[in-house]
């Protein structure tokens, strides 16, 4: 066989539900005065019917579930839709009037909720499995071709295409647009699912603009920008389920845009993004809260409105901070601002398996502990 002109033992027709068989052949191998390979043969969720049954993938990561039934315990909420719906519902939307618009994913088709329209898509949609260099390369060559490729993947993943991403994306300056899935704290996902890192090196990268929403409206915006920015964009968006809104007729949005949301009289202003931004506008009233929609580009003219304040605080929970927080450190640095500089983000750290909440407590960027660091800084 293959593996023997390599001196490579090879131990086959091993039955990966027989104990018994997979120790003798473990053994063997501990002993073995060559590297052995063992093949071994499984049945993907053997023992529970709707595990064994399931031919796409539905069953690969599970909320709590009825064993009786295999339906989640909780019900969906009507009035809720998860992010991955939300923007596989704007895709669809713009493939139908954009012939133009291309779909690309390393094998996550059903996570990131674009499955449905692959087959009404055929010519346009590809899976190219877990290939994420392929993927970023492929989205290079389409968009050189003339198309308008939206490479979706999740953060975590994306890491294995930067070298791609930099020389065949963002040095050509394409219009590439990476819609990244999963980004921020990885819940029970674990250490190998991690979407905190994605900024601090995309943001390296020249003509990569990044961004992401609150909201739905924002959401929309956000997409609606992306069908006619021709120039290398991600997008990112978390795990996790976002209210349902009425469709806004907000203005455009601008490159590098961000939105006062507050206007404080504390002296105090707080730069963060994303969907946590929804809990500071109810919660901080009288601090200038300002929502970082791009996290590259800055805007500078917002920035330079906060100078005179007191204290600024970075919160970030989407990212490491060595990503955004850091570009705006440099910036308000470049800046010459006199102020205390506050910076609340994720910890350049692997993150242990657990609920997000008990992560972010543990990592103390919890909304607790950002209390506690606003009320030190209000004294």
């Amino acid at each position: 066989n293959i593996f023997s002109r390599y001196n490579l033992y090879y131990i086959q027709g091993i039955d990966g539900h027989d104990i018994g068989t997979m120790e003798r052949a473990f053994k063997y191998a501990v002993n073995a005065p060559t590297s052995v390979i063992i093949h071994v043969t499984t049945t993907k969720g053997k023992g529970y019917k709707y595990s064994e049954k399931d031919e796409n993938g539905e069953w690969h990561g599970v909320e709590p579930f009825d064993v009786e039934t295999g339906k989640p315990i909780k019900p969906n909420n009507p009035n809720e839709i998860s992010w991955s719906a939300l923007y596989a519902k704007y895709m669809e939307k713009n493939m139908e009037i954009d012939g133009k618009m291309v779909i690309v994913n390393p094998a996550t088709t059903i996570g990131s909720a674009i499955e449905p329209f692959f087959s009404k898509y055929k010519d346009r949609c590809f899976d190219v499995g877990i290939a994420e260099e392929h993927a970023a390369v492929f989205s290079s060559g389409i968009a050189a071709g003339g198309y308008h490729p939206y490479f979706s993947v999740y953060s975590t993943f994306l890491q294995r295409s930067y070298d791609e991403i930099s020389h065949d994306v963002a040095r050509m300056n394409l219009n590439v647009t990476i819609m990244i899935d999963r980004v921020g704290l990885p819940g029970g996902d674990g250490e190998t699912h991690e979407g905190i890192f994605d900024v601090a090196y995309l943001s390296s990268m020249p003509n990569m603009a990044i961004a992401m929403a609150k909201d739905m409206a924002e959401a929309k915006q956000l997409f609606d920008f992306s069908t006619t920015y021709d120039k290398p964009l991600a997008i990112r968006y978390p795990k996790g389920k976002t209210l349902i809104m009425e469709d806004s007729n907000l203005p455009k949005l601008k490159l590098g845009e961000w939105k006062v949301e507050n206007k404080g009289n504390s002296g105090i202003s707080i730069i963060s993004y994303g969907p946590v931004v929804n809990d500071l506008i109810a919660k901080y009233k009288g601090y200038t809260l300002v929502n970082a929609i791009f996290n590259n580009p800055i805007d500078l003219e917002v920035l330079k409105s906060l100078t005179n304040d007191k204290a600024i605080v970075i919160y970030d929970i989407y990212g490491t901070e060595e990503g955004f927080a850091s570009i705006v450190l440099k910036a308000l640095n470049d800046l010459e601002y006199k102020g205390k500089i506050k910076i609340v983000a994720v910890p350049n750290v692997f993150i242990k398996q657990g609920c997000v909440q008990n992560q972010l407590k543990e990592l103390k960027i919890d909304l607790d502990s950002f209390d506690k660091c606003l009320k030190e800084l209000d004294k």
